[in-house]
């Protein structure tokens, strides 16, 4: 039986701190997770990426230490939060969802638009990210973003399948899941 399965509930997208603090305040759902998008100081036009994560109560308080990434940016284009779904999530189950989508995403958009510079690399377990995006207002899955939002970028589902014995790892996604129609 696989144990390292989970559904991310991601909430957004955020223009700001200030809107992201008030939606905490008011609904109370514990998010681990975090993905930025915005343009770094001093860039003329390209848009950077950034996936963070944090066990505090409130994600806004980690994005008031002083080193945070959030710093390197000029304007935020949006902000997510991802919430465990599926289970209470352990530290090594942020760590390791973190690390899944930090591998997963600089294969999107390289290596030269990430703000992270570590976990490039896949898990050498078996693991499955399920992903939906939620409006934080609404509580309905969005159907239509920008081509440049990180919602855009992460697969609805993927999976790292790990081959002990040989050290290989193989990567599947399905881009966005689709509803299917009745007959």
């Amino acid at each position: 039986m696989e144990k390292n399965i989970y559904i991310i509930r991601w909430y957004g997208p955020f223009p700001d701190v200030e809107s992201i603090r008030r939606w905490e305040l008011n609904n109370h759902i514990p998010c681990s997770l975090y993905l930025m998008s915005g343009m770094k100081k001093y860039a003329k036009s390209s848009i950077h990426y950034y996936i963070g994560k944090t066990e505090r109560n409130l994600i806004t308080n980690r994005f008031k230490d002083k080193d945070h990434h959030i710093n390197d940016f000029s304007r935020i284009n949006e902000i997510w939060l991802g919430c465990f779904a599926n289970k209470k999530a352990s530290h090594n189950d942020v760590t390791l969802v973190e690390n899944m989508l930090t591998s997963y995403f600089v294969g999107e958009v390289g290596s030269d638009k990430m703000l992270n510079k570590i976990n490039f690399y896949l898990p050498t377990s078996n693991v499955y990210v399920l992903s939906e995006w939620i409006s934080p207002y609404r509580e309905r899955a969005w159907s239509k973003l920008s081509r440049s939002s990180p919602a855009n970028i992460v697969a609805d589902v993927i999976v790292n399948k790990a081959n002990d014995s040989a050290f290989n790892y193989y990567l599947y996604v399905s881009k966005k899941l689709k509803k299917q129609q009745k007959k």
